[in-house]
């Protein structure tokens, strides 16, 4: 009988890697995946709000949101202007395949450590963006707040501790999926077992979602099967969405879907009706917006509306939104949550994109108030009393208890989003983390890390690196290339960009160093620089290589003038002069965003290349400098993936990460890959570097779940 059960799992798990070697090429018709938008369907190459932001952020008109957004998205769908409906969708299902593949040891590599568990290494202190935020009616102890990209987490004690609400454990699909992107959650007052969220995610589709059990389980309410409501383009604009509540009837509910409309249900979501008809008042055309009930007065509501033409407008509904007056124009409006006062239906509070507001009259005139980080998103007044008011930014969840005259940082929510880490060669306590918006985090082996605010004059950063036989060297690069320099260990810092271009650069750009001469680093925009004296000037040393903009660097370790270059339309560049001369690099790849290059510690003549988009291959390797190429990713889920690295120690160990929560690792030149230990111990979320500075703890970057460390305790 045992080895019955062991056939049969054995059977299992061949079956699931045939299925994920077919993925791409053999799809049967009833498989769920075959609805995917391939790559040659002509809507791909039609997005004109693709376009239209495109062209701003290349004419400098675009606001910093936008410009955030554009580059979250370029190395997605670059060369096209969609991303395909259902691709991520897809890769997670390969995904999981893989996982289970990683079940039977016997059908693993002997190197695979798939059973170890990753450990977080915080920060505890340092929060990120947060969406949402959701107060029991009854318990003020009790609160939900949503990260950007880091779930939904729930805290019993008023912020002090919290816990994940929504992980998404590989043996289970009972709750939102993937619930990254929400916007919104309610809860119903009168039973605070059934709760609501409107959910903008790439990964399970737009729509408004209901729990009937405290938020263990999750069915969709409103909204398509797939990832875009038909009238939509896909991806949107950077959109919000938002969901609003009748206190007094709360089966009676509203939900704004960006591109989509505004609809209403009377009963607790079992039907919805669009109400911003002809009729209504409403624009017929919504790009996003923002929806309140009024809790004192039923059927009242606010609503800020931006339509596609871009036009604003603040409107009041006394019918339960069957009609609509439109009360002003405001230039402040749409992107962020309006919140009224259950004690003064004319006292309402606007959490602007830039700033949080306060109206004294319904919202015609706005009064600014006090904020502790900019970017606002989310807001919420206490119930039974409105003194006390929280908000949530991209710093983080803020309490206040006078009425936002003074804030106090909660910072205790684990949802940190980092673009990429720098780890000490030697010392794996000393970690660098570039974020978004929080500026550069240090780790010294506690999970309470140094926000080190006085780096860069900026509060997005896209890389950092340390002078490996130099702990207090630290070099970290803000988006858009711009170098700052620390000579002790990241408490103060300098300029670093003297003579560095940085015209064409993308938002992530990379910075990298000779690590045998730590003052030689490369960095640049649409042309390579280089600094040969630590910063303290930057020369050319290419011409403009190609019409994107620097988006890798592979630095040999043992010759500072052979250097790789990769750029965000998908072209490599070799040099082996120091810059003198560059050949272009033909690879067998489809035109893709490159993301990532790793040159072989031991032989720079081997290199390893990853890929965004979707419908290809994302790793590839050379031996020979790029004569040559052998795809070593097309077993691996077809997702972006956006970092690469080889164990400095013997070159054997590559890692690749992705944006899904997936850690491959290769010990055979990429001929086989397994998860990186046990994946389910690791947040589903994006992945955006790794380092591997003993080649023996593996440590990742994620944007929306701070970092992880995957232990070993001997060198492999």
């Amino acid at each position: 009988m045992k080895r019955k059960r062991v056939l049969a799992h054995l059977a299992i798990v061949a079956l699931a890697l045939v299925i994920l070697g077919m993925a791409r090429s053999q799809m049967p018709s009833d498989d769920p995946r075959a609805q995917q938008v391939r790559w040659d369907d002509p809507k791909l190459h039609n997005n004109p709000p693709f376009r239209q932001l495109k062209s701003r952020v290349e004419r400098g008109q675009a606001t910093e949101r936008e410009t955030r957004y554009f580059a979250w998205l370029l190395p997605r769908v670059y060369p096209f202007e969609k991303i395909p409906e259902r691709a991520y969708k897809n890769a997670r299902v390969q995904q999981d395949l893989f996982r289970e593949s990683a079940v039977d040891p016997a059908s693993l590599p002997s190197w695979a450590v798939t059973s170890t568990a990753w450990v977080p290494l915080g920060p505890r202190n340092i929060e990120g963006r947060v969406t949402a935020i959701a107060l029991h009616p009854v318990d003020s102890g009790i609160i939900y707040a949503a990260g950007e990209t880091g779930g939904i987490f729930k805290t019993a004690d008023g912020g002090n501790t919290w816990m994940t609400a929504t992980d998404e454990l590989w043996t289970t699909r009972a709750i939102l999926p993937d619930a990254r992107q929400v916007d919104r959650i309610r809860i119903n007052p009168q039973d605070t077992n059934v709760m609501y969220a409107v959910q903008q995610d790439f990964f399970g589709g737009l729509g408004v979602y209901k729990s009937s059990d405290g938020g263990l389980s999750w069915t969709k309410s409103l909204g398509t099967d797939t990832t875009c409501p038909p009238a939509c383009t896909w991806p949107p604009p950077a959109g919000f969405n938002d969901l609003a509540m009748d206190s007094l009837s709360p089966q009676v509910l509203y939900a704004v879907l960006n591109q989509d409309g505004v609809y209403r249900t009377l009963d607790g979501g079992g039907s919805w009706v669009r109400v911003n008809s002809t009729e209504s008042g409403l624009p017929t055309q919504i790009l996003d917006g923002s929806v309140a009930a009024v809790p004192s007065i039923a059927g009242s509501l606010y609503a800020a509306i931006q339509d596609p033409s871009g036009d604003k407008g603040l409107y009041v509904s006394f019918d339960y939104g069957t009609t609509w007056i439109k009360r002003s124009s405001p230039s402040h409006c749409c992107f962020g949550e309006i919140v009224v006062d259950p004690a003064n239906p004319n006292a309402v509070y606007f959490s602007h994109f830039e700033s949080l507001y306060k109206s004294l009259d319904g919202g015609v005139t706005l009064i600014p108030i006090p904020q502790t980080h900019v970017d606002q998103q989310s807001f919420a007044i206490q119930p039974g009393d409105s003194q006390v008011l929280w908000a949530g930014n991209d710093g983080g969840l803020d309490k206040s208890t006078n009425q936002g005259t003074t804030w106090t940082e909660i910072r205790r929510l684990p949802i940190t989003q980092y673009y990429g880490l720098a780890v000490m060669p030697n010392n794996p306590s000393l970690i660098l983390g570039v974020t978004q918006d929080n500026w550069i985090n240090r780790y010294r082996g506690t999970d309470d890390w140094d926000q080190l605010y006085n780096c860069c004059g900026f509060g997005d950063l896209s890389a950092a690196v340390f002078d490996p036989e130099n702990s207090s060297i630290v070099y970290a690069q803000s988006v858009l290339t711009y170098v700052n320099k620390s000579i002790d260990g990241g408490d103060n810092w300098f300029w670093a960009s003297t003579g560095l271009d940085n015209t064409g650069s993308v938002w992530k750009a990379p910075l990298a160093m000779f690590r045998q001469d730590p003052n030689v680093l490369y960095a640049g925009g649409s042309k390579v620089h280089a600094t040969r004296d630590g910063g303290a000037n930057w020369s050319e040393i290419s011409p403009s290589l190609s019409g994107g903009g620097l988006s890798a660097l592979g630095v040999s370790a043992t010759d500072s003038a052979r250097l790789y270059a990769g750029f965000s339309d998908g072209t490599l560049f070799r040099t082996d002069d120091g810059g003198s001369s560059w050949a272009r690099i033909t690879g067998p790849w489809p035109a893709r965003y490159i993301t990532a290059l790793a040159v072989d510690p031991k032989n720079d003549r081997i290199a390893y290349v990853t890929l965004g988009g979707f419908e290809s291959s994302h790793v590839w390797r050379t031996a020979d400098s790029g004569s040559t190429w052998r795809d070593v990713g097309s077993s691996l889920p077809d997702v972006p993936y956006n970092d690469v690295v080889i164990s400095p120690l013997k070159g054997d160990r590559v890692v690749v990460v992705n944006d899904i929560g997936g850690v491959f690792e290769t010990k055979n030149d990429g001929h086989k890959w397994a998860p990186a230990g046990d994946l389910r111990t690791l947040p589903n979320t994006f992945v955006t570097g790794a380092a591997l500075e003993l080649g023996v703890d593996l440590t990742v970057a994620t944007y929306g779940r701070g970092m992880w460390r995957l232990p070993s305790k001997q060198k492999r």
